[in-house]
């Protein structure tokens, strides 16, 4: 019964009617895959005839209504009780409740491998090209994973107050946005996190990957972005602090950096994230002492809303075959 708890009634009581009849199967029915065999075919036709209900006849040979329906059908127009075959010839290995069931496995254990959730529903002899067939029929297929920082309901809240405060805000408030961040690689290998999903849904919750962000770092660098181009890139060495990001960026980078591009005696809007360097007294108290900085008020947890990420993905995509602490840094200036 816990197998069942995230799904809705109406599928939790089909689902149990479906494995009640793999748990007991009838004598008739293979017990590799379950495919109704001639002889229930023969008698689901027989009692038709004799004027029994649909429903009256899945609940005395114990299948499912849609399958005396599809034999009926089946007979009627095509007068003998074959199994429908593929394009190649091949009879499906798979029958409808089967489907049902791995379509409902994955769907609640959408970041297990198909053989995994495949075995939860004792389908576990099928192969990866079966299964992946089967959800693919029902819409469902392998993509890579969103991946997020886990959010509370109250990080959830201010990140929806912020997008309902600028949605009407005109595209010339953006157009002088400098968007910046710090980057950090790993020379540790990483893989992608698949999943198991219909289409357009990437980034409902239960489709996101959830991590907790390590401090570990072996290549750190700031960069920014606007709709004019790209600041320099300034390489992070040791731990960064809140009087080194004053000097070495703020003061050292992004002020000279705007004073170069943007309109004499504009001040610049600049995004920065919520970390602990950002929101330092010193870092607080030297924006005030420079007008022309002014620094956006960013959700926390907010990091994904940054469009400067999908640059980060660029370079990561680029850096994935030159992971060693000297080669990064330059690929990444480059």
């Amino acid at each position: 019964t816990g197998y069942f708890k995230r799904i809705s009634g109406p599928i939790v009581l089909k689902m149990a009617r479906v494995v009640e009849r793999f748990i007991e199967p009838l004598p008739e029915f293979h017990r590799n895959t379950y495919r109704l065999t001639p002889a229930i075919r023969i008698k689901t036709i027989q009692l038709h005839r004799n004027g029994v209900e649909k429903d009256r006849i899945a609940q005395l040979l114990n299948i499912n209504k849609k399958s005396v329906q599809l034999w009926i059908k089946r007979y009627n127009e095509k007068r003998h009780l074959e199994p429908q075959v593929n394009s190649d010839g091949r009879p499906s290995l798979t029958t409808e409740d089967e489907n049902f069931l791995l379509a409902c496995s994955a769907t609640m254990n959408n970041f297990e491998n198909s053989l995994d959730f495949a075995g939860r529903v004792g389908l576990g002899n099928l192969s990866k090209q079966s299964i992946s067939r089967s959800l693919s029929n029902a819409g469902i297929t392998s993509r890579v994973a969103a991946i997020k920082d886990i959010l509370s309901d109250e990080h959830r809240a201010a990140r929806l107050h912020f997008a309902r405060r600028y949605v009407n805000y005109p595209l010339e408030f953006w157009r002088w946005m400098v968007f910046t961040d710090e980057k950090s690689w790993s020379s540790a290998s990483h893989s992608q996190i698949r999943i198991h999903r219909l289409p357009n849904k990437r980034f409902p919750r239960e489709n996101i990957y959830s991590i907790k962000r390590s401090g570990r770092m072996i290549v750190s660098v700031w960069g920014g972005m606007w709709l004019g181009g790209l600041t320099p890139l300034y390489r992070v060495m040791n731990n960064m602090t809140s009087a080194k990001y004053v000097t070495n960026v703020l003061e050292g980078v992004l002020l000279p950096y705007a004073e170069e591009v943007f309109p004499a005696g504009e001040p610049v809007t600049f995004v920065q994230d919520n970390s602990t360097i950002h929101n330092a007294i010193h870092t607080r108290n030297s924006l005030a002492q420079h007008p022309q900085l002014i620094a956006l008020n960013w959700p926390t947890k907010g990091e994904d809303m940054n469009p400067i990420e999908n640059v980060w993905g660029y370079l990561v995509c680029k850096l994935t075959n030159s992971r060693t602490p000297e080669g990064m840094p330059f690929h990444a200036r480059d």
